[in-house]
């Protein structure tokens, strides 16, 4: 009896079989732990591929819609047609598909788009209202053809292609500029900038997109202005005042519309006729002034409200001392007669004038136009597309 329990006291005492258990042990938490692992970091690989490939499809949806902005630009035709497209981009794809597109008016059109965007098992789809703009004008003051020979005399001019407000004539904070003056060949340009003093540079503001003050433009060229001013002469709402042969007119104590009643004026001199002339003295206005084959001489004071088109061969703008002078909108001066050193100045400034761009008083001027009109010179206009809202969808 004695023995037996000397031997079980003796097994009791013996470690050995504890150390095996314990080292059994520990290896199963240690392989249950590195499993867990595994499996973390795979459900974690995972989830980062999903969210990388939700980011890159959704990048891809904005990509359709920026290319839907360049196809609005492009376009030629108001209201914009249905865009349709599909097309592969990063190992991705993009679908456009146009929800609405709708005329609000002669020169802006709304367009809704649904771009999908598709990557690896990933789907994001965003929707944008596009807005496209055309304008009547690229610049406060635009110079085509053969314009040439620019004098500005001091510093009593300003030139501004910043959007204007026409009842304050301040500028509209946070609004894209225009170019101050554009103009449809180098040469122009070259000699404008050569002309004019530093200090008269510095009365010129505004920017193209490109950055210019004075900059080059594809817009209007002068076969599409000439289209357009005999379009808008021959209208049934256009009131004609003809300049006798070889003279001049003197036009005082004008009111030719306004804000709210704007008025399409033509002004006809005599083709070849260097000495047709008209002037304006304390005179005012709204829509659309043209003189064709004829210069425009202001005198006194003067206030336009819109677009003054001045067209011909051997035309001008000149401006004359007396008197406070102010166009808000635009002035397009077109020299369809052939280039010659002698030729007179198109743009002749002796005189204190502003000349401030205002899509607002364009937007106006346009209201005058027929819309059959508007239609035939839509390729030519500048315009803009601008994004009004952007929202994602969820799948």
């Amino acid at each position: 009896m004695q023995a037996f329990v000397t031997y079980s006291r003796a097994l009791i005492a013996d470690q050995r079989g504890i150390v095996l258990y314990s080292s059994l042990m520990l290896l199963t938490l240690i392989m249950a732990v590195g499993v867990q692992a595994i499996v973390s970091t795979q459900s974690n690989f995972q989830m980062s591929a999903n969210l990388r490939s939700e980011n890159v499809a959704f990048y891809i949806s904005e990509g359709g819609i920026e290319w839907s902005k360049n196809e609005l630009a492009r376009t030629t035709v108001h209201p914009p047609p249905a865009l349709n497209f599909s097309s592969a981009i990063s190992s991705g794809k993009f679908t456009v598909a146009t929800i609405s597109t709708v005329a609000m008016s002669p020169l802006v059109s709304r367009t809704v788009i649904r771009s999908t965007g598709k990557f690896a098992l990933s789907s994001q789809i965003v929707q944008a209202e596009l807005i496209k703009r055309s304008l009547l004008a690229d610049a406060a003051v635009g110079l085509r053809g053969n314009a040439s020979h620019p004098i500005l005399v001091g510093n009593d001019f300003s030139i501004s292609g910043m959007d204007h407000d026409p009842a304050t004539n301040k500028p509209i904070p946070n609004v894209r500029p225009y170019a101050g003056i554009s103009v449809s060949h180098a040469a122009i340009k070259a000699e404008l900038e050569t002309a004019l003093e530093p200090n008269q540079l510095s009365r010129i503001s505004g920017t193209d997109r490109q950055g210019a003050t004075i900059a080059e433009t594809q817009n209007l060229p002068t076969a599409a202005i000439v289209r357009f001013v005999d379009e808008l002469c021959s209208a049934e709402n256009s009131q004609l005042t003809a300049v006798p042969a070889d003279s001049s007119v003197l036009l005082t104590d004008q009111q030719w519309g306004n804000r709210s009643v704007p008025q399409l004026r033509c002004i006809e001199g005599n083709p070849g006729a260097a000495d047709s002339a008209a002037t304006l003295s304390n005179s005012s206005g709204a829509g659309i002034l043209v003189v064709r084959n004829a210069d425009l001489i202001l005198e006194g004071a003067f206030r336009w409200e819109g677009l003054i088109i001045i067209t011909g061969s051997r035309v001008s703008l000149k401006v004359m001392e007396a008197g406070i002078k102010e166009i808000i909108g635009a002035v397009i001066i077109n020299e369809t007669g052939t280039y010659s050193e002698t030729n007179p100045s198109i743009f002749d400034v002796h005189g204190p004038i502003k000349i401030l761009f205002s899509r607002s008083a364009l937007q106006t001027a346009a209201s005058v136009v027929p819309t059959n009109v508007l239609m035939s010179a839509y390729t030519s206009l500048p315009s803009e597309v601008v994004q009004s809202y952007w929202r994602p969808i969820t799948p």
